[in-house]
């Protein structure tokens, strides 16, 4: 009976060890009333279920104690290791989401770095490679070397006036970086998945999102002619078609079709303004 008492209290005394290891490196080292709180439960329920398991063991004898005990925790760890599983399982599945972000976000950095910081910077600061500049980029709207001239503007059919490029190229390559900055935000935010093409309830909804205030710019700049002269003459190069069909539905759409648009938003940002302040 003697010895028995002494494994006894060896065993609690390791317990104990163990305990104060573990109390020193989770509230030590991070310390936080909720994370304390939850420590005091898993200890005290840790150390009830030790003392229940010791008393039906002596009491009902071991196999009791051992069905009584273990099931429910072999039970618990059985679950862990379902959810474990499935928890692999929709991470692979997502693997190919999460690759496509990435992407997105490296693009948004290259582009940044490559059109923003070379093709657009380079003629600003250098004017004579201009001629140059053009040559290569309006091969994506003309045959001629040359960006669109009056005529050839004319017949889109797009109502917004005509600015050449030549006079106007410190003006051409501002507005090209606007755009290629407006099409590196829209990859980070996702925003031409989580705003559908031809969905008019997302179309309608934007002004109560947190990207109200991006659309408002994305419109202010494009409703600008010479950032729209650029925007239809090199569209071609920004990202596919659909991404175009987007742009259209979302930014050139609506402030085409309607000559009080932007006094319209105003009246509608005013609105929800005031909506807020009284909610609160």
């Amino acid at each position: 009976m003697k010895q028995y008492y002494t494994d006894e209290v060896k065993y609690i005394f390791v317990l104990i060890i163990f305990f104060v290891i573990l109390s020193y490196l989770l509230l030590v080292n991070e310390f936080s009333y909720s994370l304390t709180f939850l420590y005091i439960g898993a200890i005290v329920s840790f150390a009830l279920l030790i003392f229940l398991n010791h008393k039906l063991h002596r009491k009902r004898g071991r196999m009791f104690a051992s069905d009584f005990i273990l099931f429910p925790v072999e039970f618990i760890a059985s679950v862990f290791v379902f959810f474990g599983i499935a928890k692999i399982g929709y991470d692979t599945m997502n693997l190919t989401a999460l690759q496509e972000k990435q992407i997105d976000t490296t693009l948004s950095q290259v582009t940044d770095k490559i059109v923003i910081g070379t093709w657009e910077s380079d003629p600003m600061n250098y004017p004579e490679i201009n001629p140059l500049y053009e040559e290569i980029f309006s091969k994506s709207v003309s045959n001629s070397g040359k960006f669109l001239d009056q005529d050839q503007w004319n017949s889109l059919n797009i109502p917004v006036k005509y600015i050449p490029f030549q006079g106007n190229e410190k003006a051409w390559h501002y507005s090209a970086k606007f755009i290629q900055q407006m099409v590196n935000v829209i990859r980070l935010f996702d925003l031409d998945n989580k705003f559908e093409i031809n969905n008019k309830a997302d179309l309608e909804r934007i002004s109560s999102t947190r990207f109200a205030g991006w659309f408002m710019c994305f419109r202010m700049f494009i409703s600008s002619p010479i950032v729209r002269n650029v925007w239809e003459q090199t569209k071609y190069t920004y990202a596919n078609p659909e991404f175009t069909a987007w742009i259209k539905f979302y930014i050139t759409d609506p402030i085409d079709n309607n000559p009080d648009f932007f006094k319209q938003q105003r009246q509608i940002w005013d609105q929800k303004v005031i909506k807020a302040m009284v909610a609160k």
